[in-house]
């Protein structure tokens, strides 16, 4: 099964206490005040255990909203 837009914003809520509709496609660190630097790596954790993969250490800060979450494992074109 692909990973899917909801998933992801499911995951990424889950990782930082948050509502799952509070996590959009359009969610970033720059719009969540939970997303902070020390959830962000809360946040990367959960999304390589829940989707399978693992990010190198200089992707990090690049992997700070959705949109490049969602680019970065494949996701393209889906509604919340």
């Amino acid at each position: 099964m692909s990973p899917s837009m909801q998933d992801l914003c499911a995951t990424v809520a889950e990782a930082l206490g948050l509502p799952p509709a509070s996590v959009t496609p359009t969610s970033s660190s720059a719009t969540l005040q939970e997303w902070t630097s020390l959830a962000h790596l809360q946040v990367m954790l959960a999304v390589e255990g829940r989707f399978g993969v693992r990010f190198r250490t200089e992707e990090l800060p690049t992997l700070t909203g959705i949109p490049a979450l969602a680019n970065r494992l494949g996701i393209r074109g889906e509604g919340p």
